[in-house]
Order: C-alpha cells, then sequence, then structure tokens
C-alpha cells in the first residue's frame, strides 16, 4: 500500500519513551541518594572533627566529664541531620603512658528507591581515635 509507512508505527514513541524513562529515572534517584549519603557522610565527619577538638582540647579535665559533655558537641555540630538520630560512642584506652580515646558516629539512612519510594536502609559512619593525654 502506498503512503501506509507510518500507519502501524503510531504508539512508538509511548513506548520508546517509557522504555527510556525508567532507567532514567534509576539512574537520576541513585545520583541524588548516592550525593545525600557523601553528605552526610561529610556532616558526620565534621562533627567527629568537632568533637575531637573538644577532647583534644579539654585534656586536663577529668576524661568521664569529657566523654558525657561529647554527645552535646556532637549534636551541636550536625547541621540539616536529626541531633536525637546521631547515635555517639566513646572508649578509652591506654597504649603505653599514652590515653587515647576513640569516637564513633552513626546516623540511619535510606537510599531513595524510584518515586521516592525507600529501599536499602544503611548506616552512615564515622570513627576516630584522639590522644586525651
Amino acid at each position: 500500500m502506498p503512503g501506509s509507512g507510518f500507519l502501524g508505527r503510531a504508539g512508538n514513541t509511548s513506548v520508546e519513551f517509557g522504555l527510556v524513562l525508567t532507567p532514567l529515572l534509576l539512574f537520576i534517584f541513585a545520583i541524588i541518594g548516592f550525593g545525600q549519603y557523601l553528605w552526610y557522610q561529610q556532616t558526620l565527619q565534621s562533627a567527629l572533627d568537632t568533637a575531637s577538638q573538644y577532647v583534644y582540647a579539654n585534656t586536663n579535665q577529668n576524661i568521664a566529664v569529657t566523654e558525657a559533655a561529647i554527645p552535646a558537641q556532637v549534636q551541636a555540630a550536625v547541621p540539616g541531620l536529626d541531633p536525637t538520630l546521631v547515635s555517639v560512642t566513646t572508649s578509652t584506652s591506654v597504649v603505653g603512658d599514652n590515653t587515647f580515646m576513640t569516637i564513633g558516629l552513626s546516623y540511619p539512612f535510606t537510599f531513595l528507591g524510584l518515586w521516592g519510594s525507600p529501599t536499602l536502609p544503611t548506616t552512615v559512619t564515622a570513627t576516630g581515635t584522639v590522644p586525651v593525654q
């Protein structure tokens, strides 16, 4: 039939758009989720640096007093995150004549799936060791 070359292809554009849109949206959500994960990691690392500086600056105080003040220092140093969800762990260790404090921070994180559905729950962590004496 002459002139009927496009009659059987009326829905091809819609099908091709649907086939391309789904992986494209998955890719875009993956980039956004990974960027958010890196931002959380950087925020926790910055809070860990703040807590480490506090411990190092207050080495003349009792270690228990310094250890008790660390969660408040961390919670004040996590802009954009829920401070009540930041978990702070501390422990001290002695190596020879030196005392060290290990500070660990963790924050729950869930990647967003397609159309905002939560998937893959994980935890963002940061750990550091500071000399106390």
